[in-house]
């Protein structure tokens, strides 16, 4: 089973209808089930967990062998992210596949760098297995500029 955290949010949507257009069965993560509308397709199971909240997640984890890690770059992502990590591991999860940034690095200038940096050490240490992606920047963020960018 796969798990897929920030299912509702704009990149991880994008993974969950790809996902779902090639008939993959899987969970995604959501906070509020009910504002998941855009989500609810064939194949998805949107489950109800919150990153800030252990106990939570341990219903959604159960079973999961592999746990796509992404979450908006929220001030606390790297807290939220870290206890995901823990709570995957007493779950029983064998792979997390975890979306960073490139250049993360502790010694950057950047926090979010930083951040993202802290997590990688973190699920390196895990005894998980892992993959790390680090995108430079995913242009769907720019969607939600798109009136403003039409108007100039």
């Amino acid at each position: 089973m796969i798990l897929v955290t920030g299912g509702t949010g704009t990149s991880g949507a994008d993974i969950v209808r790809e996902l779902s257009s090639r008939g993959v069965k899987f969970r995604a993560l959501a906070r509020n089930p009910a504002k998941a509308g855009d989500v609810r397709l064939p194949g998805v199971e949107i489950v109800q967990g919150d990153m800030s909240n252990a106990k939570s997640l341990e219903g959604p984890l159960a079973g999961v062998d592999v746990a796509l890690l992404h979450s908006a770059a929220a001030s606390n992502f790297v807290d939220l992210q870290c206890a995901f990590i823990d709570a995957a591991k007493k779950a029983g999860v064998k792979r997390i596949v975890k979306f960073s940034a490139l250049g993360a690095d502790p010694k950057s200038t950047c926090r979010f760098q930083q951040g993202h940096a802290v997590v990688e050490d973190k699920l390196k240490s895990s005894g998980l297995t892992w993959t790390m992606l680090q995108p430079t920047f995913f242009m769907q963020n720019l969607l939600g500029q798109a009136d403003m960018i039409k108007s100039g």
